[in-house]
């Protein structure tokens, strides 16, 4: 539990410090993440304790092939905020990605280079 408040908290902090005027539509995205998410204690997810299995994340949705159009306007809107959220998203956790790996690799030595016939003390 308080590993998933941590997470929530982190990831609530990201959507605010995004700078947008409207954060309310990451919520629901947010808590379909939250519910999608395999809990240690129980090894299942809250959608699978409820509903018995794990529904398809937008973000799937989203990559899928696009069909020819949509008849309704507000699904294309719809769509088409996920697809740029998931590109978004997918530049971010590449910039978090370098973040993390520098203090990382200071901290971390490369592996030794031994040859054939070296003496290393085991």
């Amino acid at each position: 539990v308080k590993r998933s408040i941590q997470t929530l908290k982190t990831t609530l902090r990201g959507i605010l410090d995004t700078g947008t005027t409207s954060r309310s539509h990451c919520l629901p995205l947010l808590e379909f993440g939250f519910n999608s998410v395999r809990n240690e204690s129980t090894s299942m997810s809250p959608f699978e304790l409820d509903i018995g299995y794990i529904p398809r994340e937008p973000a799937s949705v989203a990559t899928m092939r696009r069909p020819r159009s949509s008849r309704v306007p507000e699904v294309e809107r719809f769509l088409d905020s996920l697809r740029e959220n998931h590109a978004l998203a997918m530049d971010r956790l590449q910039l978090a990605q370098g973040r993390q790996a520098r203090p990382f690799n200071k901290l971390h030595r490369a592996d030794p280079f031994f040859q054939v016939g070296d003496r290393v003390m085991l």
